[in-house]
């Protein structure tokens, strides 16, 4: 089975673009010493934010991905391989989606905007109930 050139770049650039995050994610999280994960993502002094970059980098795949897939179903030389591939390509980025707005609600945990009620809600119930934002806003004072 040949991959056409437009989905194995589409692919290629995704695992980049995947790869890079999670990358940027570990070194941030190695090289706080006692800052906040929103000071370094959401830094106000660039003009461009990583988590905005980042967001908006996840934000155009996806329009493309469905403007590929858009295309073909128009053309009508739409088959089965072609709608397993954009359903699985949709999936995975809308998963990053949800990573994206985790890491935002984070970023707003740290910075005392919501409550250990609101962050621990049922779907965060698997991580750690004794997390405390205070370590983090000290250390920006």
């Amino acid at each position: 089975m040949k991959i056409p050139g437009n989905k194995a770049l589409l692919s290629i650039t995704v695992a980049t673009f995947y790869f890079c995050f999670q990358v940027f994610i570990i070194l941030s999280a190695l090289q706080l010493n006692g800052a906040c994960l929103s000071a370094m993502w959401l830094d106000s002094s660039t003009i461009i934010s990583p988590y905005f970059s980042f967001l908006t980098s996840v934000l155009l795949i996806l329009f493309f991905g469905v403007v590929l897939g858009g295309v073909e179903v128009v053309r009508g030389s739409f088959n089965k391989y072609d709608l397993v591939f954009y359903s699985i390509f949709v999936i995975v980025l809308l998963f990053w989606l949800n990573g994206l707005h985790d890491l935002w609600r984070t970023f707003e945990y740290e910075k005392g905007n919501l409550s250990k009620a609101e962050y621990f809600t049922e779907r965060y119930a698997m991580w750690p109930q004794n997390y405390e934002h205070s370590k983090c806003l000290q250390s920006d004072k």
